[in-house]
Formats: C-alpha cells, structure tokens, sequence
C-alpha cells in the first residue's frame, strides 16, 4: 500500500479539488455574465463616443473586480471554515488518528496527532504555513523523486495556492512521474506554457 504522502495517492485528490475550483471560476463567471447582460446603461443626455467609451471601459473594470472579489470569497470561505473547524481531512494529511492503550492493554483511547512537513519544522496546529514538496516514496517510506512545484500541506487548498503545478509544463518531469505508475499504457502532455496559472487552466479546460 502506498505511503499516505505519496503523490500517487494524493494526487488524485489534489486534481479533484483543482476540478471543482475550474467548475466554481467558470460558474462565478457565467452568472456574472448573466448579471451584466441583464443590466442597461440609460442615460438623460446624449453621450458622447469619447464618454461613452470611457463609461463602458469603467464597467468592464468593475465586472473583473467584482468577478474576481465573488470568487475569492466564496474560496476564502471554505478556507476559513475549514480552517476553524479543524475538521479532519480525508486524506490523513493533517492529523494522524493514534490508539493508546492504558490499564495494560484492557482500556484505548482514540486521539489524534497534528502531522509534521518539512522535516519536522512545522505542524499542522498551523495548518497555512506547513507544507512541503509532494514525492513518490518506496516501500521504506524514503522518497524516491519530487515533483517540482507540487506541494502537499496539511489541507489541499493551502498546499495548492503554494504551487506552481511547473512539473507539468515539462516533459521529462512528467516522464519520470509516469515512471514510477505501473500502467504506462497512456500518454501524458505538458500543460500548455502560455498558461502560467490555475486559473488559466481552469479557462482552457
């Protein structure tokens, strides 16, 4: 079984969450949209075109602004309600469930253990600071390769605004990723370089 850090078991859901921010960027927009076509620009006086110009540039500016501070809101929401609940994540990467006995052996107790990134220096009592480069390890939990720019943390959404998702710009990065899957049977391509961030991406998808 794989290490519960492993970027073979974790990136499946690191993907999952970048698809359903895609799905949430392009819903935010579209009802923007829907906003903006449903709103007229009435005015008592006849406009001229240098005005009329400079009024409509005004409010595409304001449509990006208010896109943008939608989306970020309903974003910084999960992330603060994640955060304050301290709920724990599916994917064990924020605290690790321990069994302690007492009374030799005749009593347990469940507890959980804030995980440890960056070689111990941090914890997940402070979960948006603690993260480190996602990596395929071996059997004896020793990591064999690192993916550049990926990051694991104690919840996707932090360690996901840390990374640069580089690796899949690169060929031979992502050759040596498939290296390590026991299918090699597809074909992966590299992310097209003009599109520099997630929400490029998201946009191309």
């Amino acid at each position: 079984e794989l290490y519960y850090r492993d970027f073979r078991r974790t990136s499946t859901y690191s993907f999952q969450f970048v698809s359903q921010l895609c799905r949430l960027s392009q819903q935010t927009i579209g009802d923007a949209l829907l906003t903006l076509q449903s709103t007229a620009h009435i005015t008592f006086t006849l406009l001229s075109k240098e005005l009329f110009l400079q009024q409509t540039q005004l409010s595409i500016q304001q449509f990006q602004s208010s896109t943008i501070n939608d989306f970020l809101f309903i974003f910084d929401f999960i992330q603060s309600t994640t955060h304050a609940n301290g709920l724990l994540s599916n994917t064990m990467t924020n605290y690790q469930l321990r069994l302690i006995s007492f009374l030799d052996f005749l009593d347990y107790h469940l507890t959980t253990q804030p995980s440890q990134y960056n070689q111990g220096n941090c914890t997940c009592d402070n979960p948006t600071k603690c993260f480190e480069l996602s990596a395929i390890y071996n059997s004896n939990f020793s990591i064999q390769f690192q993916v550049t720019g990926f990051y694991l943390g104690c919840y996707l959404t932090d360690s996901l605004l840390q990374s640069t998702l580089e690796c899949f710009y690169s060929q031979q990065c992502l050759k040596q990723i498939q290296f390590y899957y026991s299918s090699t049977n597809y074909n992966i391509t590299p992310l097209n370089s003009t599109l520099k961030t997630i929400s490029l991406v998201c946009l191309s998808s």
